[in-house]
């Protein structure tokens, strides 16, 4: 459960919605880092911490055990090679591949 009342708003949401969803990475809450992590990356596509949700995403299918859906969504940041994390998502869908 997320325990907020509303979501991030004004100048730095971007940076609020990728920090919160680590924050929740980090004490294994995934549902939680999920949610948060599919809106910011739905609601700051074009920023560079929409990017990081992406890849942050990515990582948490990774540690639910759903190789399929993280092998397709880093292979997505790894086809965008002028993100910042392209190099890292195409080492995971590399690894993922074999």
């Amino acid at each position: 459960e997320i325990y907020f009342s509303a979501y991030p708003r004004g100048k730095y949401a971007s940076r609020a919605y990728l920090f919160l969803g680590k924050s929740y990475l980090g004490q294994f809450k995934l549902d939680d880092a999920a949610r948060l992590f599919d809106d910011g990356s739905r609601l700051f596509s074009r920023t560079l911490e929409g990017h990081k949700c992406r890849y942050k995403r990515a990582v948490v299918d990774l540690l639910r055990g759903d190789r399929a859906a993280a092998l397709a969504r880093f292979a997505t940041l790894a086809d965008h090679p002028d993100g910042p994390l392209a190099p890292e998502a195409r080492a995971f869908q590399q690894y993922l591949a074999d």
